[in-house]
């Protein structure tokens, strides 16, 4: 590919606020993409505008106190312009859906915007304050009341699987709606919702890329949208509990409150990353936190003297709160591994569980019968999903380990 007189796609340049010493911007190319970028990468973006050549462009950039030779400047296209389909006449990527392994989009964004903005009324202080006010208050009173304690409410036999995951389901439409409404209160453009697997588990999802050129302070009632959405659910599946006392509204009461707290997991990309991340105005927190432990335990293996220092130019003050955030991830990332392990050990040495589920099962098959067949399935799927989500998220981790060990030998 000819390097010479290259042009950039046309593209709206917003400021992004964050904690980083320099500027930072968030580039858009027609609300589909976004880049974000430094200033000094701002700075050389802007001089591929299709009139120079590459020498044109390092004398230009010497003037900007920025020293480029060809060999720099050619990787910057290659590694950065192509590879970001920013040059023109290349095609769109779409929103970057990290990890989703599978994903469709169901409804256009404008659609969206359409049906959803009259929603954003719940956002009013009192509507808030009154949801979680009455959701906890309502939680307190099924508790106190023995609601949840009773061993028959959680026996297999007693478990309608899909009338729970339908429910429970349902609440992570709702969670996404949350967010939607969120942004479109703050009259940002909300891309395509749609349907995807994201670590083995299937999820909605929106482009809310747009919301990058929102301040931080909207930026985490954006990030909070979901859980207060899951809180409204969680408030009118409550009142259906006090008027239909049933098992599959309490277990689906219990998962979705189960859900909102590993939302609230600030090292999955979940909404407690992005919360954590717009607090602290950090861009890609969990990536220099995994850097900065592989660093510090890449020195104590070689027997390297330790270093607290990070690659980040940070506003004064920050640097605590991230050392804060890297402990916590440590945390959070053995507590999960260990969490696994003993869950899957207790299963292993104490399989009745699966004696029972696998021997319902087979005895409806042997009886030919369908109807209980699917009854037995039914029941059993509340129990063995989550199992096999454990047992690939450790699957997972070990291959990272293996990554590491390999990367430590070279």
């Amino acid at each position: 590919m000819e390097l010479d007189y290259i042009k950039v796609r046309d593209y709206e340049e917003n400021k992004m606020d964050v904690s980083e010493l320099g500027d930072f911007y968030v580039l858009s190319f027609s609300n589909k993409e976004h880049i974000k970028v430094s200033g000094q990468a701002k700075k050389i973006i802007e001089k591929f505008d299709g009139t120079k050549t590459i020498d044109e462009i390092i004398i230009e950039l010497k003037k900007d106190n920025i020293n480029f030779n060809r060999q720099d400047i050619e990787r910057f296209i290659n590694d950065f312009l192509i590879s970001n389909s920013m040059t023109e006449n290349s095609v769109i990527k779409g929103n970057n859906t990290s990890k989703l392994w599978f994903h469709y989009p169901l409804i256009k964004g404008e659609r969206l915007s359409k049906i959803f903005l009259p929603f954003s009324f719940l956002y009013k202080d009192f509507i808030v304050l009154l949801v979680i006010v009455a959701t906890f208050t309502l939680q307190m009173y099924f508790l106190k009341s023995g609601f949840y304690s009773t061993k028959e409410t959680f026996s297999l036999y007693n478990l309608n699987s899909i009338g729970i995951l339908a429910i429970v389901f349902m609440s992570f439409l709702i969670h996404e709606l949350g967010h939607v409404i969120a942004a479109l209160k703050y009259k940002t453009v909300v891309g395509d919702m749609g349907i995807g697997l994201y670590l083995f588990r299937p999820v909605f999802y929106t482009d809310l890329s747009n919301t990058w050129k929102l301040d931080r302070k909207k930026r985490i009632v954006t990030d909070l949208g979901g859980i207060y959405f899951q809180f409204i659910s969680v408030f009118l599946l409550s009142l259906c509990l006090i008027f239909y006392n049933t098992t599959t509204i309490k277990v689906s009461i219990l998962l979705i409150l189960v859900s909102i707290i590993g939302n609230i997991n600030p090292v999955l990309r979940f909404d407690g990353y992005w919360i954590i991340t717009d607090l602290l105005g950090i861009v890609n927190v969990d990536k220099r936190a995994f850097e900065f432990i592989k660093s510090l335990f890449t020195n104590l293996i070689k027997n390297k003297k330790l270093s607290a220092n990070v690659n980040i130019n940070f506003k004064k003050g920050l640097k605590p709160f991230f050392y804060t955030y890297v402990f916590i991830y440590l945390v959070f990332t053995i507590g999960a591994v260990i969490l696994g392990l003993y869950l899957v050990a207790k299963l292993a040495v104490n399989p009745e569980i699966f004696t029972t589920i696998f021997g319902s099962i087979y005895e409806s098959v042997k009886n030919r019968n369908v109807g209980m067949f699917i009854s037995r399935l039914n029941n059993s799927l509340i129990v063995l999903l989550p199992l096999l989500y454990i047992v690939l998220l450790l699957r997972t981790f070990v291959k990272s380990l293996l990554k590491i060990r390999i990367k430590l030998k070279k």
